[in-house]
Parts: C-alpha cells; sequence; structure tokens
C-alpha cells in the first residue's frame, strides 16, 4: 500500500470517527480528544491530519456531496430528461434512506453553517449547483419538447426543497416509504409536464 493510500485510508478512519462523536455528543460536545480516541490516535496524531472539529466537519461534508455528484453525473447520462429526473428523484431519495446516520450528520451540519461561514459557504454553493444542475435538466427537456413550458428555476427549487423537506419528516418516522415518496414526486414533478 501506498504512503498516500494509507493517509486516505486513515482520513476516512478519522471522518467516521468524528461524525459518530458529532452524532451522540452533538457538534458543541463532541472534543478533539473524544475523536483523536475513537480513531485510536493519539491527539497530536489527529492535529497532524485536522486542526480543528469545524475542518473536519467541513471536509466530511465535502464527501458526503461527493456521493450525491455521483448521482448526478450517472443521471446526465441518460438522453432523456424524463428518465435522468426520474432516476435523479429514485437515486438521491434511495442514497439517503439508505444512509440515515448520514442523514442525521446533514441536518446536524446545516444547523452549525448557519454559524460558520466556510461551512454556509460550501453549504451555499451545494445548493447552487444542485439547482443549476436541476434547472438545466429542465430547460432541456423543454428544448427536446419532452416536457411542456414550465418555470424550471421555480420547479427544480421546488424538486429539491420538497425532497430535502420530506427526508426530514422520513428522520422523525412520519410520512410514507421512500418507494411512496419516489413515486409521488416523480408523478408530481415530471409526469405533469410532459407533453
Amino acid at each position: 500500500m501506498t504512503r498516500k493510500k494509507a493517509k486516505e485510508i486513515r482520513t476516512e478512519e478519522i471522518v467516521q470517527a468524528a461524525v459518530q462523536e458529532f452524532l451522540e455528543r452533538g457538534y458543541e460536545g463532541a472534543s478533539m480528544d473524544n475523536i483523536a480516541r475513537r480513531a485510536s490516535l493519539s491527539k497530536g496524531g489527529l492535529y497532524h491530519h485536522f486542526r480543528s472539529k469545524d475542518e473536519i466537519l467541513i471536509y466530511a461534508n465535502q464527501k458526503l456531496s461527493v456521493s450525491e455528484e455521483e448521482i448526478f453525473r450517472r443521471v446526465l447520462l441518460n438522453r432523456s430528461m424524463e428518465k435522468g429526473l426520474k432516476e435523479f428523484i429514485s437515486e438521491y431519495i434511495t442514497y439517503w434512506v439508505d444512509n440515515r446516520e448520514n442523514l442525521k450528520f446533514y441536518f446536524l451540519s446545516m444547523v452549525k453553517a448557519f454559524e460558520d461561514e466556510k461551512l454556509s459557504d460550501l453549504y451555499r454553493r451545494y445548493a447552487e449547483d444542485v439547482f443549476e444542475m436541476l434547472e438545466s435538466m429542465f430547460e432541456m427537456g423543454m428544448q427536446n419538447r419532452e416536457f411542456r413550458e414550465h418555470n424550471p428555476s421555480g420547479r427544480s427549487m421546488a424538486l429539491i426543497s420538497a425532497i430535502n423537506g420530506m427526508l426530514g419528516y422520513m428522520m422523525l418516522g412520519v410520512g410514507p416509504s421512500g418507494t411512496e415518496i419516489i413515486s409521488f414526486f416523480q408523478k408530481i414533478f415530471i409526469d405533469e409536464i410532459l407533453i
């Protein structure tokens, strides 16, 4: 194993330890000492990788958004925007339903983002990218005559807001199953604008 690969694996272990610490103790209750212990490192060893728990939190959120970017890349391979958007809805919701710990961490991080400028900027850039990608897909669907005329910007914001809102309720155990939500959102946001 190369030194670079070993460092990547160690960094992943630290992030997983930190995520568990944040989930169990909350951001304020988490400490670098506890994160180091969970990752089987000395405090100095942890500081060799990350300077603060803020830095770990930001890095962990960037890793989560990479998983979502992979979904977008696969979706964009579709020639049909109808199929691509339906696939996005299905994969995005399924990803979060299957990764509930990551979803809890996402919501915990969102609260911290209101206080932290770097984390807030990260979420802002991510949200802008998501809205822009969805908007372009709705626009392409109109250009390809798959979709009737509508407001792509408003539809993309409504779609992602509805999904993220529903995921919050799902974390509380409220609402229908993931499969039912996928079907409902595909019908409301895609089927209703088909030509």
